[in-house]
């Protein structure tokens, strides 16, 4: 059976619509910010905690960590908005 000139054009357009695209997976890193839960912070960068202690912050056991941020954490424990920066800079690392 020979296919005819015309529909071997639109045959072609189809297939060319229907082609697979390889896609490539890119991962995201998301930035700990002060508005980060402390729970969430913990599970983006397992450092989180060795460097809050370092500060003298234990939020690993802290009961408010499921709901608190990492700023009102840090602010409760009397830390500058300055030092805050500075962590979470180190965080980010």
């Amino acid at each position: 059976m020979k296919i005819k000139p015309k529909a071997k054009k639109i045959l072609k357009k189809k297939v060319a619509k229907n082609k697979v695209v390889k896609s490539k997976v890119v991962k995201i890193k998301k930035e700990i910010t002060g508005k980060t839960n402390i729970q969430d912070a913990f599970a983006m960068n397992p450092k989180v905690g060795e460097i809050l202690f370092q500060s003298g912050i234990g939020c690993f056991g802290c009961a408010f960590a499921p709901v608190e941020t990492i700023e009102e954490g840090m602010k409760a424990h009397g830390l500058t908005k300055k030092e805050i920066d500075k962590l979470l800079k180190e965080m980010n690392r």
